[in-house]
């Protein structure tokens, strides 16, 4: 059951850094292109991203920073062209 429920999580930092047998610092280093990294870690830290399909949680990472990159807006109809021009205008004014 529990090998399970590994399969259907998605896959954290730490279970890259197990695979890879470093530290998660490391993988987030690795990840954010930090140099300084010995190559052949960097090596098995890219190395287990890919072989469990490993992507960065931006919500996780936007929580570690206290910084969010999420804008909720609620509407009453999907199917509505006003709603959908001001869903689409506030999506271009929150990525400016």
């Amino acid at each position: 059951m529990a090998q399970q429920e590994a399969r259907q999580r998605r896959p954290s930092i730490h279970d890259v850094a197990s695979h890879a047998g470093v530290s998660a610092a490391t993988v987030s280093k690795v990840l954010a292109g930090v140099t300084t990294v010995k190559p052949e870690n960097a090596q098995r830290v890219l190395d287990a991203v890919e072989r469990l399909a490993y992507r960065v949680d931006p919500l996780a990472s936007d929580m570690r920073r206290a910084k969010r990159r999420i804008i909720g807006a609620i509407m009453p109809e999907f199917e509505s062209e006003f709603f959908g021009q001001m869903v689409t205008e506030l999506e271009g004014l929150a990525e400016q």
